[in-house]
């Protein structure tokens, strides 16, 4: 909640969105996790595409990839990420990359406006075989219970 006060973007409808995300994001762990990698003989595809951006392999809540990625977040929280890939997995740390990741991809206005389809695909993406965003069954489900705790009307 004070990552998201401090980026500017905390109401009750980003929490709900932030609190899924970091329950699929981590498995339901909540607390800020390392990229499980694929076996290169059971997920070939998914293998390939995770060799090509490691060592910045994906850590936190949101499981942020790619150096280009640990830059912009570090640079734009002021620490070294790049140097340091480890301090992402960091509660506070990983909670400020999540913060200014919902700023920077509107997360925050998809949420406002409880669209939660599009809140997700802001961050994980489209699973193009079931045309649905990845991990959408479980963020749903997470944003419905949620939801009914704050008694707040579903659009």
């Amino acid at each position: 909640v004070a990552a998201l006060e401090a980026a500017g973007i905390r109401s009750d409808l980003v929490e709900v969105a932030v609190a899924a995300t970091v329950a699929v994001e981590t498995g339901w762990s909540f607390q800020p996790i390392r990229e499980k990698l694929a076996n290169p003989l059971k997920q070939p595809f998914l293998a390939k595409q995770q060799s090509r951006y490691t060592p910045f392999t994906g850590r936190g809540f949101i499981q942020l990839t790619w150096e280009k990625n640990y830059h912009d977040a570090g640079f734009a929280l002021g620490l070294d990420l790049v140097k340091n890939p480890d301090l992402a997995l960091d509660p506070t740390v990983s909670a400020r990359i999540l913060a200014w990741f919902c700023g920077l991809h509107h997360v925050d206005d998809a949420a406002n406006h409880q669209d939660w389809i599009t809140a997700r695909i802001r961050v994980n993406g489209l699973n193009h075989e079931t045309g649905w965003p990845n991990g959408w069954e479980s963020f749903k489900t997470c944003v419905d219970g949620l939801m009914k705790v704050l008694q707040v009307a579903h659009v």
